[in-house]
């Protein structure tokens, strides 16, 4: 072959050889077919993620069944160039698919998710309610997404916006430097709450301008222009059982800190961006330049040096977090914050599903 000796030995069906030989093993990697059943196409997740599933080509889809609590008669959903007509949940045979996702009320989707995973489906659980059964296994796609194939592992759990941004905003740090502890300020949008929780702020919004009382059904408080911690029911000084999930959640991503975390919810006057304020202590001694690099270069995150970054500016339509204003403590040497602000619907859900379907066909 020509090289830097100046030998004119090049076969020129070599280099056709090599690009028939990756594209060929590529499309034996990414083109592993899945038949796959969606719970849940009416919400807004459902709608998001069948949107962006549209497109990738590297998950084939073979049989596709969109599915309900009650669809009407002859009610259908377009995908990939064709209709569907909704099937009922309840009365589905989960037998026919390899894959059933669940973006469904956590109520709705209990006895069906267990009923795939005794016809041996394969369930990926984006309804952020309680767990249909105790192996679940919580995924990240970027951090631990080599589980989403493994046999061991049936029952998937995409954790809530809030774990998925802590986790990824500082797991990069973890890794390099320990976390000694980590608090974690959300500010959730009204999306948290679905649908209702969007109309709820949108009607509020117009009551309140134009004069009238805000009506509340939804949210503990009214929600427009206002900020609503998290409810705790009994002793105020506890955490809401939300927030202890999240805490539970978190340190099973970061187990070197797990018992050290806090975890503080609020929802804040706004549609979709996800934000949240985290404060850590890192193990071993680190500066600031050095921490700012490690995000900077990280593969996680984007990380904006300067920009003012804002869940109305940064966080809508976009897959990736971004990292901001990161700041060592006043007074307090190896102690940092930072905040972070991600789509709550696209990266904080339909993202990580679509990206948990991606590493079970790689794998397959």
């Amino acid at each position: 072959m020509l090289g830097a000796s100046g030998s004119d030995d090049f076969n020129p069906v070599l280099p056709l050889l090599i690009w028939l030989i990756f594209t060929s093993t590529e499309e034996q990697v990414f083109m592993q077919s899945i038949s796959l059943a969606v719970a849940g196409t009416d919400t807004a997740q459902g709608k998001m993620f069948l949107e962006k599933l549209q497109d990738r080509e590297n998950i084939e889809i073979s049989d596709f069944y969109p599915l309900e609590k009650a669809p009407d008669d002859y009610d259908a959903v377009k995908f990939r160039k064709k209709n569907y007509i909704k099937g009922r949940l309840d009365d589905f045979d989960f037998s026919r698919v390899t894959v059933a996702v669940f973006f469904c009320s956590s109520k709705n989707a209990r006895e069906p998710m267990l009923k795939a995973l005794d016809a041996g489906c394969k369930v990926i659980d984006a309804t952020r309610g309680e767990r249909a059964r105790d192996d679940a296994r919580l995924i990240i796609p970027e951090i631990n997404g080599c589980d989403a194939a493994d046999p061991a592992y049936p029952y998937l759990v995409s954790p809530s916006p809030a774990v998925i941004s802590a986790a990824l905003a500082i797991y990069e740090i973890y890794n390099e430097f320990g976390i000694e502890y980590l608090n974690i300020t959300a500010m959730e949008p009204v999306s948290a709450a679905g649908h209702e929780g969007v109309k709820e702020l949108a009607g509020q919004a117009a009551q309140l301008l134009n004069g009238r009382p805000p009506v509340m059904k939804n949210f503990p408080a009214q929600v427009a222009f206002n900020v609503i911690p998290s409810e705790v029911s009994g002793d105020e000084e506890q955490y809401s059982d939300y927030e202890m999930t999240q805490i539970r959640d978190i340190g099973s991503f970061i187990p070197g800190a797990s018992g050290r975390i806090t975890f503080n919810s609020y929802t804040v006057s706004v549609f979709y961006g996800y934000s949240c304020h985290l404060t850590f202590r890192t193990s071993v001694s680190v500066s600031l330049p050095e921490l700012k690099y490690r995000l900077s270069s990280g593969l996680l995150n984007e990380y904006a040096e300067s920009a003012t970054v804002t869940p109305v500016t940064h966080g809508i339509d976009r897959d990736r977090q971004i990292i901001s204003r990161v700041r060592e403590s006043t007074g307090a040497a190896g102690e940092f914050s930072m905040f972070a602000v991600f789509d709550n619907l696209l990266a904080g859900s339909v993202q990580n599903c679509i990206k948990i379907l991606e590493n079970m066909t790689n794998e397959w």
